[in-house]
């Protein structure tokens, strides 16, 4: 189930995302102090173009989709999710697919977009493995430099036409 993050989310959002292992598969990879965080929280619960949402499975909090760059005039948007890695469900493959699939889900029925954009880094292969099957389609990579680190990114696109399940 996905439901709104509130005030009270917030110093779980900042833990989990400060996870190492959630935060070797970011853009941005430096540990998130208690400040930046208030700010980031302070701008996108005043931006209409992002939602974020709290993935509870089996009854409990253990990831956030991050819904941006919601356009309405041509129905598009981007996202990204993580699980509480260090947490019952971090390595569950189920809770994995579901957070991806009611993410999907969310984006297509809720948002109502006809076009969903993300991406992931070449050294997540079972990410982008769970992209492939729910039928995301990856562009070529593209090198980045980021926090001073260099990473390669798949750019993944899907259409409501082509969304599979």
């Amino acid at each position: 189930m996905l439901r709104p993050a509130t005030d009270a989310d917030l110093d779980l959002i900042r833990e989990w995302r400060n996870q190492d292992a959630n935060r070797t598969s970011s853009n941005y990879s430096h540990v998130i102090s208690p400040a930046e965080h208030a700010a980031w929280w302070a701008r996108t619960t005043n931006d209409p173009t992002r939602r974020i949402l709290i993935f509870v499975h089996e009854g409990t909090p253990c990831g956030v989709a991050n819904f941006f760059d919601l356009d309405e005039s041509d129905r598009s948007g981007s996202w990204g999710f993580f699980l509480d890695s260090e947490g019952a469900y971090g390595k569950d493959l189920g809770a994995w697919i579901s957070l991806m699939r009611e993410g999907v889900a969310y984006a297509f029925a809720d948002l109502r977009l006809r076009t969903l954009r993300g991406e992931v880094l070449e050294g997540n292969p079972s990410v982008r493995a769970m992209n492939r099957r729910l039928g995301f389609v990856e562009a070529p990579p593209e090198e980045r430099e980021v926090d001073g680190r260099r990473f390669t990114v798949y750019p993944l696109r899907m259409t409501a036409d082509t969304r599979r399940g």
